[in-house]
């Protein structure tokens, strides 16, 4: 019985290491899945400009202005971004989420000269379950460093971030992914600053 548990203990830590190791993304072939059509969807040219939703969709007006840095902290051009959130439902990708599938609510950027890039959209709510706060996911396509994940971004105000989230955000400083959020005549707006990382994720 001992050896068992010992046996199963280190196997969980394996599993464990794997998982961190090669990026839990990774490891999910929805995700997989549902990134791989929304690769097939990209548009061809791409601006450092673009809509998430239409303008006729639910919700907040919510614009997201973002700035991409190489390694070394250079502002870095001609980065594609790929952003996608939940809508005002908190659904990922429609009605119930009954379909799995791309997701609805998604776009496109190629960073400008300065690495600047800014998605129109509707400000996400939480996921329909009430697990997390709302957030906004960020994948990067580079030529030097390959494809990556950024961190995801949550929002200053939401009373569902905690403390713990609020801690370890504040240590990364420029590059926190915990956001203020500002508005002005209705629109709410965040400043995202994602610094691409020497290696590919996937």
């Amino acid at each position: 019985m001992i050896r068992e548990t010992f046996n199963n203990t280190w196997l969980g830590i394996l599993g464990l290491i794997l998982t961190i190791s090669t990026g839990v993304q990774s490891q999910d072939p929805y995700w997989l899945k549902s990134w791989n059509e929304a690769y097939k969807s990209k548009p061809k040219t791409l601006s450092s400009v673009s809509r998430i939703t239409s303008k006729e969709e639910l919700g907040i007006p919510f614009v997201i202005k973002g700035k991409v840095f190489t390694p070394d902290g250079s502002p870095a051009k001609n980065v594609i971004v790929h952003a996608y959130h939940r809508d005002v439902q908190g659904f990922d990708f429609g009605k119930d989420d009954k379909e799995l599938s791309t997701w609805r609510l998604q776009g496109w950027v190629k960073t400008d000269a300065k690495g600047s890039f800014q998605f129109n959209t509707i400000r996400p709510a939480p996921d329909h379950l009430g697990r997390e706060g709302a957030h906004i996911h960020f994948t990067l396509l580079t030529e030097k460093f390959g494809r990556q994940w950024a961190p995801t971004v949550y929002f200053a105000d939401d009373p569902k971030v905690n403390a713990d989230k609020r801690a370890r955000a504040k240590k990364a400083g420029k590059f926190s992914w915990l956001v203020e959020v500002s508005e002005s005549e209705g629109v709410q707006f965040i400043q995202v600053n994602i610094q691409i990382k020497y290696q590919s994720d996937f």
